[in-house]
């Protein structure tokens, strides 16, 4: 049991350490989240503002980091495990977060986040979107209870 708790303390401590650090609590940096607007040439203001809160984007991600912390359960240390949650993307986190994420799950995020945007102008709306603006949801921290932001984006 305490095994446990000091893992979710280091888990949490992760998290907070990474939205500090990147504004996200993967710590993943900005231009992940925007590349789906690539080449749609969406203005940054205006009266119809995409905000995906990093959502669509973040879903191939927590099933792989999932994933990845089920298949090294049976041979690294909590201690160890919880260190690497702990630093998060500043030890090659992000790279093996998104190494493991299916590009087919990533693919959807970006043709479903690309089809928003189209249909909106098809019916003609002009959508802007915010890009590394655009703040992260929070809904991690919310069902993790932290009702109360604790933190501040950089």
């Amino acid at each position: 049991m305490i095994r446990s708790k000091t893992l979710i303390s280091q888990l949490l401590t992760g998290l907070k350490d990474n939205i500090q650090r990147t504004g996200d609590p993967l710590g993943i940096k900005a231009e992940y989240w925007t590349e789906w607007a690539r080449g749609l040439n969406l203005p940054r203001s205006g009266e119809t503002i995409i905000i995906t809160g990093r959502m669509y984007q973040m879903l191939p991600y927590i099933a792989s980091t999932t994933s990845l912390l089920a298949s090294t359960k049976g041979f690294l240390s909590r201690r160890i495990l919880g260190d690497i949650a702990r630093r998060g993307s500043s030890i090659a986190g992000e790279k093996a977060i998104m190494w493991r994420a299916k590009k087919e799950e990533e693919a959807r995020s970006t043709r479903t986040l690309c089809g928003i945007a189209k249909a909106l102008s098809a019916i003609g709306y002009k959508p802007a979107y915010l890009y590394e603006d655009e703040p992260y949801s929070g809904a991690l921290l919310y069902d993790l209870s932290f009702l109360i932001p604790f933190l501040v984006a950089p």
